[in-house]
């Protein structure tokens, strides 16, 4: 009698450069082409499918951005684990005077070249192309899905991880000696008369003082959050242009070097704000670089999370397969993710 094999369960992650057809049950591909592809999409991929499939992410990415905006901000930076140090609850104004730190912590204090608003404003323009294009050329929602989750989960984890390395490092930043002189000279906190050696003539001169935040502020500078925000939306957006134009199914005589020279656009801006981080007195060098790193990483690890190698959107599901035995048969469950 024939006997059947005890059930076996395959966890099989799903090859990049595997074809679409083999990443969607259901999902109707004639040939090779993408857009013919995407006319006749896989039935199972409604609200209820991504609900089921990626419902950890959205509550993993809500989470995380309530711990990022709500609770990092509310914690004082640890003392500087390398640089100068400067306790503000017993300031010694005199130490940070010193000539050697004049290159350290004494850049004048500036505005932003960049402000933040900016950095929302091009991520949210950025992402707005994107899923317009997405959305009229293919009319496919799971890739729109993909594209939006990947790039939220990008940009939280981002700001998360920078904020939780500014708060424990607590590197001071180049103006932070004019950040200090500009907090205990404020008129509103009361505090000139009780710290020695203040001089309070620039202040006074421009009129610009500092408050609590402020000053917390200054000592959250490694690494840079300008730089690791520019360089997570830049990244992102630049291996979606690559997927499309460069590298793709779509890559051809005439879009692969328009991509390439939108993909170095953007990546050449987000160097700029890098740069401007460091000519502001905002950040050292090494801020920037890591804030790169950490931006750059972040962005790659969530695109290629939900795309395969030539762009296109991954499918997470689970499928039921039987298999021949020389003396039987199995169950083999493979679970795309």
């Amino acid at each position: 009698m024939m006997q059947v094999a005890v059930l076996s369960i395959a966890v099989v992650v799903a090859a990049q450069s595997a074809p679409a057809a083999e990443l969607a049950p259901g999902y109707m591909q004639t040939d090779d082409s993408r857009d013919r592809a995407r006319r006749e999409p896989p039935p199972d991929t409604g609200a209820l499918y991504h609900l089921t499939w990626y419902g950890a992410d959205y509550a993993a990415t809500a989470a995380l951005a309530g711990v990022a905006w709500g609770l990092w901000p509310m914690l004082e930076p640890q003392p500087a684990l390398y640089g100068p140090r400067f306790d503000d609850a017993e300031p010694d104004l005199a130490a940070i005077q010193e000539p050697g730190l004049d290159r350290t912590i004494g850049a004048p204090y500036r505005e932003n070249t960049v402000p933040d608003l900016w950095l929302y404003l091009g991520g949210g323009t950025l992402a707005l192309a994107a899923v317009g294009y997405e959305s009229v050329r293919y009319q496919d929602w799971h890739a729109v899905h993909n594209l939006v989750l990947g790039g939220a989960e990008a940009v939280v984890m981002t700001y998360a991880v920078t904020e939780a390395i500014k708060t424990g490092v607590g590197r001071l930043r180049p103006d932070f000696r004019d950040r200090a002189t500009r907090y205990y000279c404020n008129p509103e906190l009361g505090l000139r008369g009780s710290i020695a050696g203040l001089d309070c003539s620039v202040p006074d001169s421009d009129g610009v003082y500092m408050d609590q935040k402020d000053m917390r502020d200054g000592h959250r500078s490694f690494p840079s959050g300008h730089s690791s925000s520019a360089f997570a939306l830049a990244t992102y957006f630049a291996l979606y242009l690559g997927g499309e134009t460069v590298w793709g199914e779509h890559a051809s005589e005439w879009s692969v070097p328009v991509g390439a020279t939108l993909m170095t656009g953007l990546l050449g801006l987000a160097a700029t704000v890098a740069a401007t981080r460091v000519s502001d007195g905002r950040h050292h060098l090494d801020d920037v670089a890591a804030g790169a790193l950490v931006g750059s990483a972040s962005s790659a690890l969530f695109y290629f999370l939900h795309h395969d190698l030539k762009g296109r959107p991954t499918y997470r599901g689970l499928t039921v397969a039987p298999v021949a035995l020389s003396d039987g048969a199995a169950l083999q469950l493979a679970l795309r993710f």
